[in-house]
């Protein structure tokens, strides 16, 4: 992978993860409005159905969940109380985000009551949720300006490689395509079958025509290749034919490493050029 490959699959991954953290994001939001506990509004409503929600109460003195309607809060999470040792619903505690779930599993974790007191009005518990809420929005407007800068930088990336329009490359994508190749090179996404084309006589001598008319140690490379790869096959070999396969692997060595003394030796490079002969 070059520089500007592992650019675009960085702009991908930070595209993906923003994307999936903005919609949590938003369903924590949601669930912070449909919670706040507006007793006055609320529990008459409550008592009026005659029946509390099917969920039954945490150790929080006051649950949100059981005066909810049902899946109100969904998943539901619950954690035990550092201080006081109750277990109480994470969203009683007025903890909704995904740093939050994170940290309950921390044997410092306290519930709402230990943290803020066990006599907050719901006035103040309101207040606080309209704070944790603005906080929220602040987070995921931040979220969105990174997610549309990556979007950006992935355009722009895509567009200087995948949109090239330079004479050179326009002549190297037409003789690709002229036997039968026609994959995005940009991306180095040639599969097995693209290779043993590009491999074959004809159609190297038409590649590297593209190039400026000295490719000499390139143009061996390429044939040394093609005829490995011809004589890749299940047949037994004889001496002769043998002894021609070594020579084409002594003399891809040798111009590799005339063509490239600093380059990596690959994997299946190295199998090639030090156990294909016995």
């Amino acid at each position: 992978m070059n520089l500007k490959e592992i650019a675009i699959a960085a702009a991908f991954s930070v595209r993906t993860s923003i994307a999936k953290n903005k919609k949590n994001r938003k369903v924590k939001k949601v669930q912070f409005w449909t919670g706040i506990p507006m007793c006055r509004v609320f529990l008459p409503i409550f008592r009026s159905r005659g029946r509390p929600s099917r969920a039954e109460s945490c150790g929080s003195s006051f649950c949100l969940v059981s005066k909810s309607r049902k899946n109100t809060f969904h998943p539901l999470h619950s954690f035990t109380c550092a201080d006081c040792v109750r277990k109480v619903h994470s969203v009683c505690a007025f903890r909704f985000t995904d740093e939050d779930e994170y940290e309950l599993p921390n044997t410092t974790a306290k519930c709402l009551d230990c943290s803020d007191g066990a006599n907050m009005s719901h006035d103040t518990r309101k207040t606080l949720l309209g704070r944790l809420t603005s906080k929220i929005d602040a987070e995921l407007q931040e979220d969105t300006l990174i997610l549309q800068e990556a979007a950006e930088l992935m355009e722009e990336l895509e567009n200087n490689l995948q949109k090239s329009s330079g004479p050179t490359r326009r002549r190297f994508e037409k003789a690709l395509r002229s036997f039968g190749v026609d994959q995005r090179a940009w991306l180095q996404e040639f599969n097995g079958n693209s290779i043993r084309k590009i491999l074959r006589s004809v159609n190297t001598a038409k590649l590297l025509a593209v190039f400026p008319p000295n490719p000499f140690i390139t143009k061996i490379v390429m044939e040394n290749l093609g005829y490995l790869m011809s004589s890749a096959d299940t047949s037994a070999k004889t001496d002769s034919e043998i002894d021609e396969i070594e020579s084409h692997v002594n003399s891809l060595v040798r111009n590799l490493r005339s063509a490239m003394p600093e380059a990596v030796v690959t994997p299946k490079l190295h199998l090639i050029c030090s156990h294909l002969i016995p």
